[in-house]
């Protein structure tokens, strides 16, 4: 039985990676195990449950930075005494070594990210050592990891989730939401929560709001996101003057209650692809919406049913035209849009809620837990015929 685990995250900004931590730390202390959260400082701090023992440091790839937090890591370890340490990402997991190798603790990592084939052998050539398991998002990380020598038995492929108890948006508080914000009872409303980075898509989407603006008059788009690199926002600032945007286009801050936009929208936008927990989210409030569809079989919004998805490959291409029309496709469909809303929130509700995830999960830290005791330590095995770059 899990009673205590050392959950490591590189910061606590707004974003899906962080929103999922966020969630499984709060819900593993509502289970009654003792959680110590080890994270860079953000915003979501102040919404971690004050049950759980959060230390705030800088988790870093810069060798001086890593040494000095590396030893950190392995001070708090020794006094909260955990089983297991899951680490979020690999940059956290190299962090983590230390008080893995110190006090011969099992440790976890996830990959919440997916990323070109290419990229996958120096993926592997850092995870090889790093952990006895990896936690994987879905099928395609699973498969681009084992194809690069990753045995299977390394590999638990747990799909995100939300809370489903969260109640569909009313007419009475979509109403006040727009309100507040100044929206139009006619306007159209576009909304699309993310990080602003370069592969997210949100330049394409702003391209193709171009094209939905100069067919629909009462279109809004609304980007809510924080832009750690400062290259999307003035992107953004400039397509917006060049084509007298300024009163439909909308870039805000990212911030912890995304319940308003959910209220004003009539679709989500998620450009880069049609899964995640933005798209969750946004699933769970009653909404279409539209991605980009990177696997024949869906993952979580089923084309047609749910939402419009633009592709059917799983290449990071990203067509604005695509984009745009599927947008005026649901834009001007208000009624499939609802059904389609409906059909999303159900689907959440079925297969992606937050209890079966946290389950999963704590079921992931027994199974290691156990093979870490009754065997020698050992990493995520390779397949005899792997082959990738190494250091």
């Amino acid at each position: 039985m899990v009673k205590s685990v050392l959950i490591v995250l590189k910061h606590l900004i707004y974003g899906g990676t962080e929103k999922y931590t966020l969630n499984l730390v709060n819900s593993l202390t509502d289970k009654g195990i003792s959680v110590t959260l080890i994270s860079g400082d953000g915003p979501l701090a102040n919404h971690i449950s004050p049950k759980v023992n959060l230390h705030i440091m800088p988790i870093s790839r810069s060798p001086r930075i890593k040494e000095i937090t590396e030893r950190r890591i392995l001070e708090i370890a020794r006094v909260c005494s955990p089983q297991i340490i899951h680490t979020q990402c690999r940059t956290s997991m190299v962090n983590s070594q230390l008080a893995r190798t110190s006090l011969n603790l099992p440790l976890i990592t996830h990959e919440h990210h997916m990323y070109d084939s290419q990229d996958y052998p120096f993926i592997v050539a850092e995870l090889r050592n790093g952990a006895e398991k990896i936690i994987t998002i879905g099928p395609y990380t699973a498969r681009e990891l084992t194809k690069n020598g990753i045995k299977k038995d390394g590999i638990i492929s747990i799909l995100n989730g939300v809370d489903v108890n969260i109640l569909p948006v009313t007419t009475r508080e979509r109403s006040a939401a727009r309100m507040i914000l100044g929206i139009h009872k006619k306007d159209k409303v576009i909304v699309c929560l993310s990080r602003l980075e370069q592969g997210k898509g949100i330049d394409k989407l702003a391209r193709g709001f171009i094209e939905v603006a100069s067919q629909i008059p009462e279109a809004k788009l609304f980007i809510i996101g924080d832009d750690e690199t400062n290259l999307v926002k003035p992107f953004l600032k400039e397509l917006i003057e060049k084509n007298n945007l300024k009163n439909r286009l909308f870039v805000l801050n990212g911030e912890y209650n995304i319940r308003k936009y959910h209220a004003v929208a009539d679709v989500f936008c998620y450009p880069a692809l049609g899964k995640g927990m933005a798209v969750m989210e946004a699933m769970a409030a009653g909404l279409p919406v539209v991605g980009k569809r990177t696997f024949r079989k869906p993952l979580v919004v089923q084309h047609g049913v749910s939402g419009v998805m633009t592709d059917e490959t799983a290449s990071y291409k990203i067509d604005p035209g695509k984009i745009a029309e599927s947008l005026i496709y649901l834009l001007n469909r208000p009624k499939l849009s609802q059904q389609m809303g409906k059909a999303g929130r159900a689907r959440i509700k079925k297969r992606f809620g937050l209890d079966r995830v946290v389950k999963n999960i704590i079921e992931s830290y027994e199974e290691v837990i156990e093979s870490h005791r009754t065997s020698s330590p050992r990493s995520l095995g390779l397949s005899e015929n792997a082959s990738f770059l190494t250091n």
